[in-house]
């Protein structure tokens, strides 16, 4: 379509409209090089500045284009056996095929001849979507929700003694996306302050009041009345602005799907991470108060969206799942008290490393190399889509980890949680290791696959002198583990296996280091002892994930009394 041929259609809307009433601002004028996207290429612009409440467009309810309508323009029988939505559909190809014999003839024709929402996608403008979770299968399962109802559709109105042949699906698919890209509710065929209506969700077109593009948060008024609907500005409006409208908090995906174009910078834009793993009984029971702590419905149905415009970026929702599912038995009860509320070091760092350990696996599917720059709009709008899906996720992996960060710094600078670096940070014990192993450097512990026995030969050590001064914060630790009897007693009989690392250290270390570890038969070191700390090690412990130099993880445990 020519500029001219276009210029000259919009002109014959607008005269059409307001011949039966309608309005638009004398200030105001169409563009057809579209700033938005918009499948049909105009936008409203405006040529002088304009106050706010100034009525701006507006539609008169006999052109508008309802399932009303619709159901006067067919046969009761046909009305009645075909639902609305395909009702309406048909309708709408109906005043296409009418050409110039339809009313709404001069609105028919400055509609889009095509859409990039993704039932218009080929198969190289879908490997634009490559990880994210809008896909294929999206649009395929659309496309048979609406293939359906055209074939129920065109049998009834056989039946009806109409002729389907030129309903085709092509055409069906045209009016059909008509309706998800232009369409109102129908609650505004009505004043506000009436009473609401079984009508209202029905999709409704509004001719003119629909011309203008998207843009989030865009402050302006829908002003039903008894006969129109009017679109007002709640803030001054610039000259040579384009004038825009707001279809609500939608996000990319939403708006790629049901609209035809995604938004670079969109605030309203999240990342939908699905999460529903299995729960136990109790787990089951906490999670309930924990979406009632949150003001959020008893059940949830495991998709959780990372918005980057809130802040934190992660919901709670998500943060309490993740604390309930790496709760160890003996923190399951705090949670009971304290839904929602940090419960430890241990669980907090467990959270947000298992939640860290989540989000990396996504972030390579959709950050892999696109097979080339993008050729149509289609394929441009889906690598927005897809760029914005991206920076939600690095977005919230930089959160995370810099709350990891903050907790494991907090934890080993009070002293509360310990690692394979407090152990060797104490002279005694660092020395001891280095005249046993060759060497007291952790890296170097790392490589021969020692770090392990040498951490559980420091809580062995702490525990035979927790009652020595300095050392109060071990022996409130060692009371809760053994009172709690989750991992027994250091005289308990060890498992099989634990005797030969057991033979393998002593009794040499003891001669290579009698300040620690000296008289392993005296009743101090013992196989069941060191069966013990390795079982405290094990139970107690949690990698937490990239804290360490160069994001190294770093094994910790938490001194919790």
């Amino acid at each position: 379509m020519s500029d001219d041929t276009a210029a000259k259609d919009f002109r014959d809307l607008i005269d059409w409209v307001v011949s039966n009433g309608g309005y638009i601002h004398p200030n105001l004028r169409f563009s057809h090089a579209s700033t938005a996207g918009d499948a049909s290429g105009s936008s409203l612009i405006t040529t002088t500045d304009i106050d706010p409440d100034t009525e701006l467009l507006r539609c008169p309810h006999v052109c508008n284009i309802s399932v009303e309508k619709a159901r006067a323009g067919f046969s009761e029988k046909f009305s009645d056996a075909v639902p609305p939505h395909a009702l309406l559909c048909f309708f709408v190809a109906k005043q296409k095929l009418l050409g110039k014999e339809s009313f709404w003839e001069p609105y028919i024709r400055v509609l889009p001849k095509t859409f990039d929402t993704l039932l218009y996608f080929s198969d190289e403008d879908f490997q634009f979507l490559q990880g994210c979770n809008l896909s294929r299968q999206h649009a395929e399962e659309r496309r048979e929700e609406w293939q359906a109802e055209w074939k129920t559709a065109l049998k009834a109105l056989e039946a009806a003694g109409e002729d389907p042949a030129p309903y085709t699906w092509d055409l069906i698919l045209w009016s059909a996306t008509v309706l998800t890209t232009r369409s109102f509710l129908g609650s505004l065929l009505r004043p506000t302050t009436s009473s609401p209506k079984p009508t209202d969700s029905h999709p409704v077109l509004f001719p003119l009041v629909d011309s203008l593009n998207h843009r989030p948060l865009t402050p302006i008024t829908w002003s039903p009345s008894t006969t129109c609907l009017s679109l007002f500005p709640n803030t001054p409006i610039s000259a040579s602005s384009e004038l825009y409208n707001n279809y609500g908090p939608k996000p990319n995906a939403e708006l790629l799907m049901g609209y035809g174009f995604s938004l670079a910078s969109n605030p309203c834009d999240h990342y939908p991470l699905v999460i529903n793993p299995p729960l136990s009984p109790s787990q089951r029971k906490i999670r309930t108060l924990q979406l009632q702590s949150l003001s959020l419905p008893p059940s949830d149905n495991g998709q959780y969206s990372i918005t980057i415009s809130t802040s934190p970026i992660i919901p709670p929702s998500l943060i309490t799942l993740f604390r309930l599912l790496t709760a160890t038995p003996n923190e399951l009860p705090l949670l009971q008290i304290t839904p929602t509320s940090p419960i430890s070091l241990r669980n907090e760092l467990s959270t947000h490393s298992q939640l860290l350990m989540a989000l990396r696996m996504k972030l390579p599917a959709i950050t892999n190399p696109l097979p080339h720059p993008p050729k149509n709009s289609r394929q441009k709008f889906a690598t927005i889509y897809r760029e914005s899906q991206a920076m939600i996720l690095k977005s919230a992996l930089t959160e995370t980890k810099t709350r990891l960060h903050d907790i494991y710094s907090t934890g080993t600078s009070s002293g509360a949680l310990i690692s394979l670096t407090t152990a060797l940070s104490d002279p005694t014990f660092s020395a001891a290791i280095e005249a046993c192993f060759g060497t007291a450097g952790e890296s170097e512990l790392e490589e021969e696959d020692q770090e392990d026995i040498v951490f559980v030969l420091y809580i062995c050590w702490k525990y035979l002198h927790r009652s020595e001064p300095g050392n109060e914060k071990w022996a409130q630790w060692v009371e809760r583990i053994i009172r709690d009897r989750v991992y027994g007693t250091p005289d308990d009989e060890p498992e099989e296996g634990v005797d030969e690392i057991f033979e393998a250290i002593f009794p040499a270390a003891g001669e290579a280091a009698p300040e620690v570890f000296a008289d392993p038969e005296g009743g101090r070191w013992c196989v069941e002892l060191v069966a013990w700390a390795l079982r405290v090690f094990q139970g107690e412990g949690i990698n937490a994930v990239g804290v360490g130099e160069a994001d190294a993880d770093v094994y910790v445990i938490e001194l919790r009394s």
